[in-house]
């Protein structure tokens, strides 16, 4: 279970994110976890990937690629805590307008 994990997440803004206006995405946990976020194509084609280790809390922003095209992206977050237990978050959207 996700809530098992982690505590919350979230994207600010979720639309018309390009180069001059990031998303900032924020991840908090119940203890210090490996986080990697995921940004996937319409397809569910990986476009991008991150991974920060050892966290308990921390926000990072991301700025897509100029060469990406305009769209609607899948935003998931892998958990894994110290024990080994993994989870993947419920999807949330990205709208990148370049």
């Amino acid at each position: 279970k996700q809530s098992m994990a982690m505590v919350t997440w979230g994207i600010t803004p979720s639309t018309g994110v390009n180069e001059s206006k990031p998303a900032r995405i924020s991840l908090y946990g119940y203890n210090k976890v490996d986080w990697t976020i995921n940004i996937k194509d319409a397809s569910g084609k990986l476009v991008d990937s991150s991974t920060f280790e050892n966290e308990f809390q921390f926000s990072t922003k991301w700025a897509p690629e100029k060469d990406l095209p305009n769209g609607t992206y899948t935003v998931t977050v892998d958990v894994v805590t110290k024990d080994g237990f993994k989870v993947t978050t419920t999807p949330k959207t990205i709208t990148v307008t370049q």
